[in-house]
């Protein structure tokens, strides 16, 4: 079974340019637990603090971590990554919009 993550073909270009692995996209998708929708059909998606200290609890190698920290994807409706950035002071409005409710 295919376990490759689908990358447009600008997502491509940015996580060569940044330096993001398909294992790092991979532990993203995995580990993240913050999702944020930033625009029509996509969602933003990164590792919260508090899920890399619990990774780190349970043995993930600190390299790994430290390359996790402030990683953000975004992704379409369909699963497909569009960009790959690191979270900084442009994307803060993200970080300060209300989450969804899952519990309606």
């Amino acid at each position: 079974m295919d376990d490759t993550i689908p990358l447009s073909r600008h997502a491509q270009a940015r996580a060569r340019q940044r330096g993001v692995s398909d294992e790092l996209l991979a532990w993203i998708d995995r580990l993240a637990d913050v999702e944020i929708r930033v625009g029509r059909n996509l969602v933003a998606r990164w590792v919260s603090a508090r899920a890399l200290w619990v990774a780190r609890r349970r043995g993930l190698a600190p390299a790994v971590l430290e390359r996790l920290q402030g990683l953000v994807v975004v992704e379409a409706d369909d699963g497909t990554i569009v960009t790959v950035g690191h979270l900084g002071r442009r994307h803060s409005p993200w970080r300060r919009r209300k989450r969804p409710r899952f519990w309606r």
